[in-house]
């Protein structure tokens, strides 16, 4: 698109691309404590399970994005439940910042219509399951550590949830009722002391 600034006694100040990619990530966790989980046809490291997910559309919520993504990959409909985690990386794509956001969904639906285009697999799998190939280094550092993040979250019965402020979203933490036991074999002191350190290389997965 060609643009011309018509004031002559300030600087051009139209932006002259997009300035952030914001992407998104489902957790969908259904009853039986299972994570769902894809692998993509086009991906750094084509044999790792991880959450299904993609960029934002212009004019889409956060939970409309990750519903849509979710629905698109996998044919899972699905609902909001809470905000996980916000990764902000400097310098992605055309150096430009990249925003991954990663939310806990609650499936309506449990039949999976993959999508061919972009999935090779899709499955539901125990979330104990999933942590162990984390451990092992079979997934991405970034999809472990968000896991660790919403097993601690719901150990300490921590949920991130939208409140509309003069016509914002805003979201802030709120603490429910605490748990007995995590959703997971893991206790949350394991979640808390495993952090892993994400390579400088894995930004978006």
């Amino acid at each position: 698109m060609m643009t011309k600034w018509l004031p002559t006694d300030e600087p051009n100040l139209i932006p002259g691309y997009a300035s952030h990619y914001v992407g998104v990530a489902g957790l969908v966790v259904n009853d039986r404590n299972q994570l769902l989980v894809i692998k993509e046809k086009y991906a750094f490291k084509k044999a790792a399970w991880k959450l299904p997910g993609g960029l934002m559309d212009p004019g889409e919520s956060i939970e409309m994005a990750v519903q849509r993504e979710v629905l698109e990959e996998t044919g899972i409909e699905t609902e909001f439940v809470s905000m996980v985690s916000l990764r902000h990386t400097r310098n992605y794509s055309f150096n430009r910042p990249d925003f991954y956001i990663a939310c806990h969904m609650r499936p309506t639906s449990s039949d999976i219509r993959v999508c061919a285009h972009e999935i090779t697999d899709c499955k539901w799998m125990d979330i104990d399951e999933y942590m162990a190939l984390g451990k092992a280094g079979e997934i991405y550092d970034l999809n472990y550590f968000i896991m660790q993040a919403f097993l601690e979250q719901q150990a300490n019965g921590i949920s991130l949830e939208p409140t509309e402020v003069g016509g914002n979203l805003i979201y802030t933490p709120r603490v429910t009722q605490q748990q007995d036991t995590p959703p997971s074999d893991r206790d949350s002191a394991d979640v808390v002391a495993c952090s892993p350190t994400i390579p400088a290389g894995q930004s978006r997965i």
